[in-house]
């Protein structure tokens, strides 16, 4: 997922920053305040480009509609829309507003391309990579002496024509579908969960959660899930990592990867975190930044979901930025903490420092920082052709902004 939303869920706010409703590729865990520290090989990426030209609005789209503040180096607004104030999440080529009663989706020249009604009482919305999964709890009538029992029902929406391409259920839930942690739904006996793919199959993950905010779900197709001896998925376990009981920090589904704490070492190793393929288990690299807090899980069960650029290439998750190769903690120690809410095709990271400026940084490279104009925030996520989306919840406007060279 670009942004959010997720969260959920859940693009999944800004711990003691400027407060954003659920911005959905970032997590409501407690904010990182890393130093700036670099992991892996490779040059610094580059800075911000200019965005491709637009096509030419058709009806609906709205060029320098409403426009919002923004900081450099964007331009004003392309387009406007009004998306809502409830949930905003950014994919690479569709804009979803998420209110109480729709979902729309905009394209990346701000022209609305479809519209969803959610049904009366309440369904939850998660969004994924490729569909969207609205659920509803439903009790259907027993018969006899049978107990009725509880189903979820999860409709599976394309992201990009909002058409319905699976249906499926799951018996005994304890909550909607979807989550920070994926399409993942707990069995109310807590006997495991049920992951449920983007194409409606569903599959059992039998093992024990606890009943107190369980860690578990799936990414690039594979279960994972944490107990008392440590992070298991279907294939490897963090103790075949000698990672010990570690917990999860990040979740990348667009890069398929899990960032992990290592809970076996001592002092700067225990420091470290483990940035490891999801499918194979494979350490990528090492990275070891300030955890103040922490950057997730801390022993706890929350891990951040990541916001990915429109490539799929990079991710940040609060004051971390990275690649498949390398990564870069920024700010924290005895610089401001950052948090870092958007990524562009070029691996340039934006964000707010703890004193609400626009940070600025290119991976592998050093971060600017500049005041933001009155009322400005920084960009929630970035759609194709390097178009920053900001979403001003008090109204529900978003705007796309192209970079723009100053």
């Amino acid at each position: 997922m670009v942004g959010a939303k997720r969260a959920d869920s859940s693009l999944r706010a800004v711990n003691s920053m400027r407060t954003m409703k659920r911005i959905a590729a970032i997590g409501a865990a407690a904010m990182l305040t890393l130093a700036g520290c670099a992991s892996g090989a490779g040059e610094p990426a580059e800075g911000p480009a200019p965005a491709s030209p637009n096509a030419p609005a058709e009806e609906g789209a709205q060029p320098g509609g409403p426009s919002l503040p923004v900081g450099e180096p964007f331009g004003d607004a392309e387009w406007s829309v009004a998306a809502g104030e409830k949930e905003v999440v950014v994919t690479p080529d569709r804009l979803i507003g998420i209110d109480s009663d729709n979902i729309r989706a905009w394209s990346a020249e701000g022209d609305e391309v479809w519209s969803h009604d959610r049904a009366e009482g309440g369904t939850k919305v998660w969004v994924g990579n490729d569909t969207i999964a609205v659920s509803e709890a439903s009790v259907p009538e027993a018969s006899g002496l049978d107990k009725a029992q509880p189903v979820l029902k999860i409709t599976l929406l394309s992201i990009d024509s909002g058409e319905v391409v699976a249906n499926a259920e799951v018996s005994n839930p304890t909550s909607a579908a979807g989550s920070r942690s994926g399409l993942a739904v707990q069995i109310d006996d807590y006997s495991g969960f049920v992951v449920v793919s983007e194409d409606g199959k569903t599959r059992k993950i039998d093992t024990t959660l606890s009943n107190r905010k369980p860690l578990f779900g799936e990414v690039d197709g594979i279960a994972f899930w944490k107990d008392g001896s440590g992070l298991h998925t279907e294939r490897w376990t963090s103790r075949d990592l000698d990672l010990g009981s570690s917990g999860v920090a990040v979740v990348d589904r667009a890069l398929g990867l899990l960032l992990l704490e290592n809970t076996s070492g001592r002092g700067e190793d225990r420091d470290a975190l483990s940035m490891v393929k999801a499918d194979s288990g494979d350490v990528l690299y090492t990275v070891s930044c300030p955890k103040e807090p922490g950057i997730g899980a801390s022993g706890g069960n929350i891990a951040n979901t990541a916001v990915n650029s429109p490539n799929g290439k990079y991710g940040v998750s609060a004051a971390l930025l990275y690649s498949a190769e390398q990564s870069q903690c920024v700010g924290g120690g005895e610089q401001q903490k950052v948090s870092l809410t958007a990524v562009d095709d070029n691996g340039t990271g934006y964000g707010l420092t703890e004193k609400d400026d626009l940070v600025v940084v290119p991976l592998g490279g050093e971060p600017a920082v500049s005041k933001l104009p009155g009322g400005a925030s920084p960009p929630i996520g970035f759609m194709t052709g390097n178009i920053a989306v900001h979403w001003n919840e008090s109204s529900g406007t978003v705007t796309g902004n192209a970079i723009i060279e100053r």
